[in-house]
Order: C-alpha cells, then sequence, then structure tokens
C-alpha cells in the first residue's frame, strides 16, 4: 500500500496523464483457488481506489 501513495502523489503532479491502470492480487502464489474467493473484494477495493482517484 505505501508503494500505491507514493505512486498517488507522483500523480497529482503529472498533468499531461490521460489514464492510469489499479491492480490487485487476487490470490497468493501458487494458489489460485483463492482468486475465486477473493475476486469480489479486490474488484471493489480497485474501484474504490480509481475513484478516489478522480
Amino acid at each position: 500500500m505505501h508503494n500505491f501513495i507514493i505512486f498517488v502523489t507522483d500523480l497529482k503532479r503529472e498533468k499531461s496523464l490521460n489514464y492510469i491502470a489499479i491492480k490487485g492480487s487476487a490470490n497468493t502464489i501458487g494458489n489460485a483457488e483463492e482468486q475465486i474467493e477473493n475476486s469480489s473484494i479486490v474488484i471493489q477495493n480497485a474501484i474504490e481506489k480509481a475513484i478516489a482517484l478522480l
């Protein structure tokens, strides 16, 4: 999360930015079964972060 905050701070200085990508991890390495269980919360968190950046 700390790296995300630094990245957002840098974005605020950039006036020519048209888009960014927000990505979240839904499972730990080697444990694909977690993906289905965690996907909805990861998507919700990404949407909230995207809205906060607007």
